[in-house]
Order: structure tokens, then sequence, then C-alpha cells
């Protein structure tokens, strides 16, 4: 497997991230290239909980699959500002590394894959609303897709008072340890219900949820109901799959269900 790092630029601000290419890449030109593009989690990073994107990346490409992890702009690596972050720029990152990958693999034909953690899915919905190729596989791992009636999904048990930045002067709410912007806010509150864009991708969308996580617990039932989807429900497992056990189903499930697509 190669690691090859890159960079994009993306509404003024350069996107870090790193692509993961198979070792039988070239011995497979005639081939369908998979390839997977991860989208992490409101306030995540390319490596997540417990480097679980790390893992799940190097484990697709000894399967032949390109795995792409980046940093959205005010995250990670990635230049930005947090405050200035909503699911609006992250839409705009995540077209901008698609073109970009396209770019890179435009002799081959391509199967795309984007995997959602947690509200990272509300990204991906969003982007595939105004994509004119609907010939994307969705992996939602933790999918946050009944926002507000979770008591804020995502934002559970934040502080929601609102404060004015003294540095950035910026409306913000603390969060996490970081300054969430009013945008952001906003857009959660106007993403409140993506239940049905990710139903619409009947046939093509797996779900991995935890048992013991309360923030998708109304998304888990829901997506119960239609027999059209894989779902997978992680005994015991938290919202982060916090403990190797859950881990290891993680991969495993995701693994088999990206090979068998």
């Amino acid at each position: 497997m190669k690691r090859i790092p890159f960079k994009v630029l993306s509404d003024g601000n350069t996107l870090l991230g790193v692509i993961d290419i198979p070792d039988n890449y070239n011995k497979e030109q005639k081939k369908e290239l998979k390839i997977c593009i991860f989208c992490n989690g409101l306030n995540g990073n390319r490596i997540e909980n417990n480097r679980i994107f790390v893992e799940l990346a190097l484990k697709l490409a000894i399967n032949g699959v390109v795995c792409v992890r980046f940093d959205y702009m005010g995250m990670g690596v990635s230049e930005g500002d947090f405050w200035n972050v909503s699911i609006g720029t992250k839409v705009q990152n995540l077209k901008d590394i698609f073109n970009y990958i396209s770019f890179l693999f435009e002799d081959k034909k391509k199967k795309w894959f984007l995997l959602g953690y947690s509200d990272g899915i509300t990204v991906v919905l969003n982007y595939l609303k105004d994509s004119k190729d609907n010939d994307y596989n969705i992996v939602a791992w933790s999918p946050i897709l009944i926002n507000g009636e979770e008591k804020g999904g995502e934002m559970k048990g934040a502080n929601r008072k609102l404060v004015r930045d003294n540095y950035s002067k910026k409306i913000v709410m603390p969060f996490g340890g970081l300054w969430l912007g009013i945008d952001y806010i906003r857009d959660i509150k106007a993403n409140n219900n993506m239940l049905y864009e990710y139903i619409k991708n009947k046939n093509r969308a797996l779900a991995i949820f935890g048992s013991n996580d309360e923030k998708t617990k109304l998304t888990r039932n829901e997506l119960k109901k239609d027999n059209y989807f894989k779902i997978v429900v992680i005994e015991n497992a938290n919202h982060v799959f916090s403990d190797r056990k859950s881990i290891d189903l993680v991969l495993k499930n995701t693994i088999e269900w990206i090979n068998n697509h």
C-alpha cells in the first residue's frame, strides 16, 4: 500500500489529506476501481477515535480499495477556523475533494463509496442532493438522521449558551473544547431530518449502529421498518464504538459490504 499526502484548495483554504492506494493498483488497470471517501463527524478528523479511519483505510487498501481521508476546513491540519465551519462549507470541501480525486484517476472506471461518521452523513447526503451522478454507495456509522428529536443529536450535552468570542468577534457556542459558529448551529436545525434523503438510496446504503447509542435510537428504529437497508446493530457499543470488540465488528461489516458492492 502507498500512502500519499495531498492538498486541495477549497473556498480559499488549503485542505490536507492522504490517499491510500492498494499495491495491486497498477496490475488491475482494466478493472473497475473502488474509491472510498471518508467524512468524519462534527469535530472529528481524518484519523477519528481510536484511529479507526486509519485502520479501515489500511484494511480496505489490502482489499484493493483506494481510500481518501482529509480534514475539513478549520479542522485537524487543514487551514481555516472552526467557528467559520458549517454544513455548507463541509459540502463544498467534499465537492472539491471529489473533483480532485476524479481528476487523479480520470483514466479509470470508478465505483464510489462515501462513508459518513455520525453527523458526517449529513454532509454526504447534502452533497448527493446536488450531485448529477447518482452512482454512489453509502456507508453510515452511527448516522444521525433525526437530529432534533434526539435532543440535538450530536449537540446533546453541549453548553448551549451563545457568547461572543473575544478573538474572532463571532457569535459562538462552546462545544467539545472548540467554538462552534452560529452558521453550523443554523445548518443543524435546517437539516433536522435527513431520513428521507437516506432512504432515497435504497439498496446502496449500509448503516452501522451501537445498541447503547441513545443519539441514534430513533434513526435506528425508523430504518429498521424498511427491509431495503443493510442494518447492523453492534451489541453494547456506544456512539463512537470505543471498545476493541466494537471496532473490529464495525471494520468487518464495512469491509464485507464494500467488497460485495
